[in-house]
């Protein structure tokens, strides 16, 4: 691999998990990555400003590395600890899956660093992840999707929705684990917002409420506060436990105006932190690639649930005003003394 496509230990952002039907084989999995690389090689092109640019499926799937310090002669140096890679997936001793892998880079000028955005194919389990920046991941999910319809492949995205974030919440509150596999143990942080408001009437409140909140139980004041006034969850962080493994995981949620409304997409970036603490990239996807998969299945259970177990029960919403009412009402006696120091400075 050619020097300036080598990366440093990678972040685990998933931009794109995908359920496939039984039609994605190992054979099929490994066609679909020669063909990326042969219809789409990483070259160099030229923009319409005429600067060079680099993009494409790479000739090898590109291993990150770790920085170590070693000792020669006695002398402290740096060296770059390579990822020995993964082609398999275990759940402790069981076997799992094959697993098929591309890179796809970009590098956006000669001293850009390139950014990387992997294709991770399970024919096994029938799942694939894209794995990336969000704003990198249309090439590489394009040709994914025509090489599924050419093969007539059937497929869905899985997404997290707004009310699948609520329903968490609602469940952690409740105490009852989301799955038998997987339990939310706290959230940290929230944020509301709206999509695009141009179609919506004059709104005094604030587009977009974050809080960095945790050992709560209930969402703060200024989350309920968006809630009640229409926004919808689209940020959230929180600690899961799954297989004994503690995973803190960011989701965000996007809408995008279609012709029937908006559409909800979701990303989810799992932190370098908990049971992925100083792992190789692989050994990250090892057992984040187990979570991802389990998740998706709680999510596509969720869809199918009736609607009495789909969404949070009044009492728990009856609990949001709760306490928010409370929450407001501390507030009122923190403005008064507020108020009253100054009164008094004025008077003085």
């Amino acid at each position: 691999m050619a020097e300036e496509l080598i990366r440093h230990a990678n972040k685990v952002i998933i931009s794109k998990i995908i359920k496939t039907d039984n039609k994605l084989s190992e054979e099929l999995a490994q066609q679909y990555i020669d063909d990326a690389k042969k219809t789409n090689p990483y070259c160099e092109n030229i923009n319409s400003d005429n600067n060079k640019y680099w993009e494409g499926f790479t000739e090898e799937y590109v291993y990150s590395y770790k920085t170590k310090t070693i000792y020669d002669d006695d002398k402290r140096v740096q060296d770059k600890d390579y990822d020995s890679g993964i082609n398999e997936l275990f759940k402790g001793d069981v076997f799992i899956s094959k697993i098929f892998k591309n890179s796809f880079a970009i590098r956006k000028g000669a001293f850009s660093n390139p950014n990387y955005v992997d294709t991770i194919i399970l024919p096994d389990i029938n799942l694939i992840c894209i794995i990336g920046r969000k704003d990198f991941t249309d090439t590489p999910k394009e040709i994914l999707y025509d090489f599924l319809n050419e093969n007539e492949i059937t497929f869905s995205e899985i997404n997290i929705k707004h009310d699948f974030l609520l329903w968490m919440l609602w469940k952690l509150y409740e105490n009852v684990e989301i799955s038998d596999n997987i339990t939310l143990e706290s959230f940290e942080n929230l944020r509301v917002g709206i999509p695009n408001s141009s179609n919506i009437e004059h709104d005094n409140t604030p587009p977009s409420i974050k809080t960095q909140e945790s050992h709560l139980e209930l969402p703060s004041l200024p989350i309920c506060y968006g809630l009640f006034n229409k926004k919808s969850l689209n940020h959230f962080r929180g600690e899961f436990i799954y297989d004994d493994n503690h995973f803190i995981i960011i989701i965000d949620v996007f809408k995008k105006e279609t012709e029937n409304g908006f559409d909800e997409t979701s990303r989810i970036h799992i932190l370098s932190s908990g049971c992925l603490e100083d792992l190789h990239y692989s050994e990250k996807l090892q057992l984040s690639l187990l979570f991802i998969n389990e998740l998706a299945d709680v999510i596509k259970e969720w869809e199918d649930y009736p609607n009495d177990k789909k969404y949070p029960s009044l009492d728990y919403i009856d609990k949001l005003f709760e306490k928010a009412k409370e929450e407001f009402d501390e507030t009122e006696a923190s403005f008064k003394e507020y108020r009253e120091k100054y009164s008094k400075k004025i008077k003085e």
